[in-house]
Order: structure tokens, then sequence, then C-alpha cells
């Protein structure tokens, strides 16, 4: 569906795809061995104002937006 092309699409993912892989391969060569990873107690409480918020924003995108908005009749 790209007017450029696909294999255009495709040589400019793939250095970003490689870069950050090859982020994450050499990160063990600089973090040291006897590093441990720490919890915190901290919780997340459940808001059930938020949880209303987004169930009324999605039902709105999915109703008002779903269907399209049309600028012009």
């Amino acid at each position: 569906m790209n007017p450029l092309g696909l294999t255009l699409v495709l040589e400019s993912s793939l250095p970003a795809a490689a870069g950050g892989n090859a982020g994450l391969l050499w990160l063990r060569n600089y973090v040291p061995k006897d590093t441990l990873p720490v919890r915190s107690g901290d919780r997340v409480e459940r808001s059930y104002t938020w949880i209303a918020l987004a169930a009324l924003l999605s039902l709105a995108f999915v109703f008002v937006l779903g269907p399209g908005v049309r600028l012009c009749r």
C-alpha cells in the first residue's frame, strides 16, 4: 500500500531493528555480574474513576470515530 514500495519500507526498518538488537546483545558486557534486581513493595491501586473514564472514551472512539468522521456532506 506504500506508494514508494515495500522494498523501501523493509530497507528502512531493518537498521532500526538490527540496531536495537545489537544494543541488547552488548548490554550484558556492560552490566556487572554481581548486580541483582531489586523489587520495590510499591503497588498500583485500582481506580474505578480511571476505569470508567477509559471505558467512556473507548466507547466514544468506537461509535464516533469508528464509522468515520465526514468533513463534508
